[in-house]
């Protein structure tokens, strides 16, 4: 891939289950209609006339649908999303209540495509381009019990209760809720709950196309997200004593240089990782570069390099090709024979 040609990404994610067994057919038992009803036929993010308009009754009260069938266990964090598109009325708001005290609430504007007040948890929202817009919300549940999750029109940030007019409402589709800090990519259910395996890149790199001695590696990349746990792309012989890594951390990319067992290079860069960025690493005896978004951040003018054919894999890993998996969006990936000058990088 050509870095800025306009192409898409590689999307590694960790498996997921998506615990809402039907995701789209809202007009279905499993979703309960409370001063509202439901109506299909609208254009939703994957082009297809399969989304739903949650329609107010005339009462004054709240207008919702409602999932009842979800089970939390004390002290496990869960995510709920759903995509959303305003009507009639600007704001959706996404309630979590349950006997595990998950109590959530969020609201968000899908008029301006914004997270308005929130309470008891945490709560984001996502362009997805022709006013759709995918509207999250993360909690740790505090006790074991079922759990029930609702969307709701609304008319204004923190009001869900009002007279309704028998016509108006919001557009929703993809209901999803995980056992995750975050939610992943859509898993779309027709019945019973669906997991979707972990993402794996097998056979990276080759022997004849890294040089130990000298080189450099590109990467346009972003982790998935801020969530503690590091994520890591690598070059090495397959083990931890040998090997470059790049650690997409909270905030943190490190950049670890190792030969032989002795670290070389050890460089922290502070930013948000779960930005697309420009990453460049050079390696050469006595000069290792680390540049970000053309822009050099750090060097070393001292240091050991491989000896000749000791690196030969690539891994969306740790050297060991297990630990610490890549989560992330990956543009380009690009490995050089040569450590590149200043200008190239």
């Amino acid at each position: 891939v050509v870095p800025d040609s306009g192409c898409g990404a590689w999307l590694f994610e960790p498996q997921s289950t998506n615990l809402i067994t039907q995701s789209e057919l809202f007009s279905d038992s499993v979703w309960l209609k409370l001063g509202a009803s439901v109506s299909n036929g609208f254009t939703s993010p994957d082009g297809t006339d399969n989304a739903y308009k949650i329609i107010e009754d005339t009462s004054n009260g709240t207008h919702r649908v409602a999932y009842t069938q979800l089970s939390f266990v004390n002290g496990d964090t869960y995510n709920f999303s759903c995509f959303a598109k305003k009507g009639e009325r600007d704001f959706l708001h996404i309630r979590a209540s349950s006997t595990a005290t998950f109590g959530i609430n969020s609201y968000f504007d899908l008029a301006n495509g914004v997270v308005g007040t929130t309470t008891f948890g945490t709560a984001s929202i996502q362009d997805y381009g022709n006013g759709w817009y995918r509207c999250s919300i993360v909690g740790i549940s505090s006790n074991t019990g079922g759990t029930a999750i609702s969307i709701y029109s609304a008319i204004a940030d923190s009001s869900n209760f009002y007279q309704g007019d028998g016509t108006s409402g919001v557009y929703t589709y993809g209901a999803q809720s995980e056992q995750q800090s975050y939610a992943t990519s859509y898993i779309p259910t027709e019945g019973t709950v669906k997991t979707r395996n972990q993402d794996l890149c097998t056979n990276g790199g080759d022997v004849s196309l890294i040089n130990s001695s000298e080189g450099a590696m590109f990467l346009e990349a972003k982790s998935i997200f801020n969530d503690g746990v590091s994520k890591r792309i690598s070059i090495s012989d397959g083990t931890s004593s040998n090997r470059l890594v790049l650690s997409f951390g909270d905030n943190t990319l490190g950049y670890v240089n190792i030969v032989n067992g002795n670290v070389i290079s050890n460089i922290p860069y502070t930013h948000d990782t779960t930005i697309m960025g420009k990453y460049a690493f050079t390696w050469k005896l006595n000069e290792f570069k680390f540049y970000y978004n053309g822009i050099k951040v750090a060097e070393n003018l001292s240091g050991a390099v491989w000896s000749s054919g000791t690196i030969d894999e690539i891994n969306f890993t740790d050297s060991n090709a297990s630990s610490s998996p890549f989560f992330g969006s990956t543009k380009a990936l690009g490995v050089w024979k040569e450590a590149l000058t200043d200008a190239e990088l």
